[in-house]
């Protein structure tokens, strides 16, 4: 009623469940797209894709990737229109989450801490620093098993909320760890 006019596709992800929706766009003449599990028929169905339509993880794809085909879908055809996207009144969607946190693992941590002069210690000789995980050490200016020794109570916090370990530098013991590491350099 809303919807300002007839819908130029239906997804749907269990047919079995939603078997009046099919029959209605059949009758509106929508096309339709639909997963299909093994205990659904494909007749009534124009464009059939086999997958699984019981589990949560990938209904969860699913709908990812109609939802992103379609925002694409939209910013192409207003592109094609001569539409300025970057000048419309209202934005075409934010951006998922995982993308959200992906770009907030890959910016660059602002530095803690002064760098100290001299070569890096190779932090991961420390049990549960691996590689990304001592570049990012690093940016925060950590790279000396020193530095990680000295670690006061509130720097372990300060490390700790900004890296999001949730308590790993105690739990893992980093300090006494880098305290035998820095008397064997």
């Amino acid at each position: 009623k809303d919807m300002g006019g007839t819908p130029d596709l239906l997804f749907i992800v269990d047919t079995n469940k939603e078997s009046i929706a099919v029959t209605e766009a059949r009758r509106l003449k929508i096309p339709v797209v639909a997963i299909l599990d093994t205990n659904c028929d494909p007749d009534m169905i124009d464009h059939p894709i086999p997958g699984n339509d019981d589990a949560s993880r990938a209904i969860a794809l699913y709908c990812e990737l109609i939802a992103k085909a379609a925002v694409d879908g939209i910013a192409r055809q207003q592109g094609m229109r001569g539409v300025d996207l970057g000048a419309s009144s209202e934005g075409m969607a934010e951006p998922a989450l995982e993308e959200t946190a992906a770009a907030d693992e890959e910016a660059a941590p602002v530095a803690l801490f002064a760098t100290p002069e001299g070569a890096a210690d190779d932090l991961k000789k420390i049990s549960g620093v691996g590689p990304v995980l001592e570049e990012k050490l690093n940016a925060l200016g950590i790279t000396k098993f020193a530095q990680i020794a000295a670690f006061s109570e509130e720097e372990v916090a300060k490390v700790d909320e900004v890296l999001n370990f949730k308590g790993r530098i105690a739990r893992e013991d980093w300090i006494s760890q880098a305290r035998e590491l820095a008397a064997q350099a």
